[in-house]
């Protein structure tokens, strides 16, 4: 039986890794209802954690691809897949639950900020505060839309540089691991 390409691998392990990210994108969506999700963020750590251990069964159970391009590439085409299903359910939600998102996130943000602010620090926020009005009048500010295409960009290109360290630490462990046996 032939052995499943790496880019196979990449698509089973990319929709765990969408669902992690789709909880993180949920947290920072709906965190202008409720102010203290995004503590839940923490459990970004897992996301390397299940790439190692997604990396470690395949290069345990594939050792032709125990170097280090094709474990790059699996953590990395992971990172894109799991991305692409984030980006998907979250302009779901900003298309048909939320589509102020923007307007709504920078009210909530300007709203806390007013409330902790004092002194020099609430001077220097009214001319923020101006500056945001103003761009809000312009329709200088990003649709919501745009907003969640800049997080997938983003997202696939720490998580393509995530991967690298990732793969040097999947390949050392194993290359270890075998000089020891």
């Amino acid at each position: 039986m032939p052995s499943p390409s790496i880019y196979r691998l990449a698509a089973h392990a990319g929709l765990p890794i969408g669902l992690l990210l789709t909880f993180m994108s949920a947290c920072m969506l709906l965190s202008i209802h409720y102010p203290s999700l995004p503590l839940a963020l923490v459990g970004t750590i897992l996301i390397p954690v299940c790439l190692l251990t997604y990396m470690r069964r395949i290069s345990v159970r594939l050792p032709m691809y125990n170097k280090f391009v094709p474990m790059w590439l699996f953590a990395m085409y992971s990172i894109i897949f799991g991305t692409l299903i984030c980006t998907l359910l979250s302009a779901l939600y900003v298309i048909f639950i939320e589509p102020d998102f923007i307007n709504v996130y920078l009210d909530t943000t300007m709203a806390q900020l007013n409330e902790n602010l004092t002194g020099e620090l609430q001077q220097a926020h009214q001319r923020n505060l101006e500056l945001i009005n103003m761009a809000r009048e312009r329709h200088l500010l990003p649709s919501p839309l745009e907003f969640i295409s800049s997080l997938a960009w983003s997202t696939a290109f720490f998580g393509t540089l995530l991967s690298i360290p990732l793969a040097l630490i999947t390949v050392r462990r194993r290359r270890v691991a075998g000089n020891i046996l």
